[in-house]
């Protein structure tokens, strides 16, 4: 993935399948943070490691900020080859939702990048997801065509 934060105009690469950005309003700081997760999946020496990583860009001098956090993502052996392919955020919940390309989805915390849940909830590969804030949720498109939504808890 390419980075270019516009106030260093340089450009950044980053090792990630997956990411969003997001706003935490941290303890002791009337601003919120401005965040950025991401979800990489690599191999170094022959081994696999995937993570999920939660960044703050642009702390603001004086101000307590937020602190990096990163979390495994762990796939089963039968997801081997699987990898992330995108990310949606819940505002209400303060969630992070990763989705691979083989249908697994994963929720973290967003404040402390801790899993609280993996399930599979697709047997057909994810295409895409798009945000469905009006009903706090998210939709997932599969290769077929097909559409359907997730909701967030109320």
């Amino acid at each position: 993935m390419q980075f270019f934060p516009v106030d260093q105009q340089r450009s950044q690469a980053l090792e990630a399948h997956a990411a969003l950005f997001a706003s935490l309003k941290v303890a002791g700081n009337e601003n919120p943070s401005i965040l950025i997760a991401f979800a990489s999946k690599t191999t170094n020496a022959g081994q696999i490691t995937s993570k999920l990583h939660v960044i703050e860009l642009g702390a603001q001098p004086g101000k307590p900020g937020f602190t990096k956090k990163q979390a495994d993502l762990f796939f089963p052996p039968d997801f081997a080859d699987d990898f992330p392919v995108a990310m949606q955020k819940s505002n209400k919940y303060i969630l992070i939702y990763v989705i691979t390309k083989l249908g697994l989805l994963f929720v973290y915390d967003l404040e402390m990048a801790t899993a609280l849940y993996r399930n599979r909830i697709s047997l057909d590969p994810i295409f895409l997801t798009a945000e469905a804030s009006s009903v706090g949720g998210f939709m997932l498109s599969i290769d077929e065509g097909r559409f359907f939504l997730l909701l967030s808890m109320k």
